[in-house]
């Protein structure tokens, strides 16, 4: 009944999302790609996208779609497959889509994964050398990595930072009136074309890239160097009592001092769950390890 509500069908958005989706993509038909759409909502375009339309020479793997095995042993977050089929076929790239393809993590030629932060990095840097980066600044969170921060002044490149989740960067981007940014797990935001993140604009915006400067991925992002990171967490039953203890202040500041400017550690509570998440980047995972245990074994003994 009217109290209820009712269902408008709109099939007809799906080809202007095509068109406005074309219309940021220049010509890629020289590239040979592989696509993982995870069973999911790329199941329904992607092929229409990059075959059809943009006449690109592409494989896809997990393409058939029923709503029940979605993102199942498939797409951004289980890359054996795509990495494998990536490199043995000898594809120019590989593009790895979630179940709702908001974010994408990508594949180089040579099986190595270029993620959020690494996208971030060449077309920061393209966006940049093409005098059209917005205050020559980019929006982060306090997730990225500290090699991307590193790598991103020494081009130049300011940031401006946020707290983890795709909302943030995107009302930065809007606070800032900026262009670019995400997060480090594939949620990109080309805020002048969308104000969200969309994996299938990403990844065209990073296939303008690589067809225009004739290069592969693992070349674009060869000067960047992404520092081991460990992150765990630890269940407690108050989160602000931990965080809000003296002892844990004290250990943060005791590790930030023997980090220096080569890591960093970042303690924060858990948004949603009593847990207190720690990460540490450092020059050797085996470091990582030795900060994040010796901080977990203080907040256990804090868990009040």
């Amino acid at each position: 009944n009217k109290e209820i509500g009712y269902v408008i069908d709109a099939k007809h958005l799906l080809d202007k999302y095509l068109d406005f989706l074309v219309s940021n993509a220049g010509d890629l038909s020289s590239l040979r790609i592989v696509v993982d759409c995870a069973h999911g909502s790329a199941s329904v375009l992607a092929r229409k996208l990059f075959t059809d339309r943009l006449k690109i020479d592409a494989t896809y793997l997990n393409e058939t779609f029923n709503g029940t095995d979605i993102n199942y042993l498939c797409g951004s977050t289980h890359l054996e497959q795509i990495t494998n089929e990536t490199k043995n076929g000898n594809y120019d790239l590989g593009l790895a889509f979630d179940g709702d393809a908001d974010r994408l993590i990508l594949i180089s030629r040579d099986g190595n994964v270029i993620d959020g932060d690494k996208v971030l990095y060449l077309c920061a840097l393209n966006f940049k050398k093409h005098h059209d980066l917005k205050d020559d600044t980019i929006v982060l969170t306090i997730m990225s990595n500290l090699g991307l921060k590193k790598a991103l002044a020494k081009e130049g490149i300011f940031f401006e930072e946020v707290d983890v989740g795709d909302k943030y960067v995107q009302a930065k981007l809007k606070e800032k009136d900026l262009m670019l940014g995400g997060e480090q797990s594939g949620h990109i935001i080309f805020y002048r074309d969308l104000n969200t993140g969309d994996g299938l604009l990403t990844a065209l915006k990073v296939m303008n890239v690589v067809a225009k400067e004739n290069k592969t991925l693992d070349q674009l992002v060869d000067k960047l160097t992404i520092l081991p990171q460990v992150l765990k967490n630890e269940k407690v039953s108050n989160k602000v009592a931990v965080m809000e203890s003296k002892e844990l202040k004290v250990l943060i500041e005791e590790i930030e001092r023997e980090l220096g400017e080569e890591g960093r550690i970042l303690v924060r509570p858990s948004g949603t769950e009593q847990l207190i998440r720690v990460m540490v980047e450092a020059k050797t995972k085996e470091l990582c390890e030795y900060y994040v245990d010796k901080t977990i074994a203080l907040v256990k003994d804090l868990s009040f």
